[in-house]
């Protein structure tokens, strides 16, 4: 969730390589927020707050992909909204 944030601000091709990452990470897991927090998210050693919003960010991941038919392929729309938006720099750039 932090890098995420960082890399939207910073570098839009790097975060969309990294969410299209995560989105792998929770395929990997089954789109099961406990079996995130036991295989993926424990390695990330935080607590309190931040450990409540990293879990809170990938359940809402989770319910997205659950909501948009993405469990097992495809990108989340939030992702294809930032290709769709790098396609439109891309066009204006050559032109």
């Amino acid at each position: 969730m932090l890098i995420a944030n960082r890399l939207r601000e910073n570098n839009r091709a790097e975060y969309l390589l990294y969410m299209w990452q995560v989105e792998d990470i929770i395929r990997a897991n089954g789109c099961d927020l406990d079996r995130l927090r036991e295989n993926y998210l424990s390695q990330f050693q935080l607590t309190g707050e931040a450990q409540q919003q990293l879990e809170q960010w990938y359940a809402d991941l989770c319910e997205m992909m659950r909501s948009e038919g993405k469990t097992q392929s495809g990108h989340l729309q939030i992702n294809l909204n930032v290709v769709e938006t790098l396609a439109e720099l891309h066009e204006a750039l050559l032109r």
